[in-house]
């Protein structure tokens, strides 16, 4: 757990840099500059969603949206934006243009 960096493409933003373009060497993604902390990453084509470790009830996502494959309905590219989830978030997973959230409902008896 920690930051997170990313190298390679990165034309859409996928990498969640401050800026874009085609990375050569481990980039920072700009959350890093922030409090939060990364638990895990996944990336898909072209977008990459983060799940934080300090935060239980959200994700951040960043890169193309063009199928709505980070839940921003009218953006074609996203910056990295926080998206709040219902339950605790687990794990996330991506395909080529989709991103799965592993969550868990807590009952208390």
């Amino acid at each position: 757990m920690g930051n997170a960096f990313g190298i390679g493409y990165s034309h859409h933003g996928e990498v969640g840099a401050a800026t874009t373009g085609q990375f050569e060497t481990w980039t920072p993604c700009a959350l890093n500059s922030t409090r939060t902390r990364i638990k895990e990453a996944s990336s898909g084509l072209f977008h990459t969603v983060y799940l934080p470790s300090n935060e239980t009830d959200c994700v951040y996502v960043t890169g193309r949206n063009n199928e709505a494959q980070c839940l921003q309905p009218t953006t074609f590219k996203v910056e990295i934006t926080k998206v709040m989830i219902e339950n605790v978030c687990k794990a996330v997973a991506t395909t080529y243009t989709t991103f799965i959230i592993l969550s868990m409902i807590i009952l208390i008896v």
